[in-house]
């Protein structure tokens, strides 16, 4: 979560994620980061 937040603090206009189908942890990145939807 550090990166992403490094990240979105740089104002990059996405992130993308290579989940393989499993996005549970992806979810918990996204709430953590208070992007959750």
């Amino acid at each position: 979560p550090r990166q992403c937040e490094g990240l979105l603090q740089a104002d990059v206009p996405g992130i993308h994620f290579y989940t393989l189908n499993k996005a549970a942890a992806t979810v918990r990145i996204l709430q953590n980061l208070g992007r959750a939807r």
